[in-house]
């Protein structure tokens, strides 16, 4: 009778992986046994614990530094506001004066604006 395994073609008992058959002879097995394999899983546990606490740190000064940026930006956006704010003040006073200084060219300048924004608008 044939003692060989049934293996494939090329694959007798010397080919076969020896983890998979065991300790041979009662010898101490050298692969990695259920121990090694919990340690390196905890070990693999604590960094991942560390990773995501650094990518949230990472995150929250992301965070803060986009947040102090918007409020820097608003802050100067309100600087300008309040600029625009008086020279439109500014040039409305100007305008006024001008009006009861020279009513006719107050006048004029209006009906000429009058007649720009009406085509304009007719043109859509």
């Amino acid at each position: 009778m044939n003692t060989r395994n049934n293996a494939g073609p090329g694959q007798g008992p010397e080919d076969a992986d020896p983890q998979a058959q065991g300790p041979q002879d009662g010898a101490p097995h050298n692969g990695p046994d259920l121990e090694d394999l919990a340690r390196e899983l905890e070990t693999l546990r604590a960094d991942m614990e560390r990773l995501v606490g650094t990518l949230a740190d990472f995150g929250r000064a992301q965070g803060a530094g986009i947040a102090d940026d918007m409020r820097a930006r608003a802050e100067r956006l309100r600087a300008r506001s309040a600029e625009a704010e008086s020279r439109l003040g500014d040039l409305a006073a100007e305008a006024d004066s001008l009006a009861r200084e020279r009513p006719a060219a107050a006048m004029g300048i209006a009906a000429a604006l009058g007649f720009f924004l009406g085509i304009m608008m007719m043109r859509r």
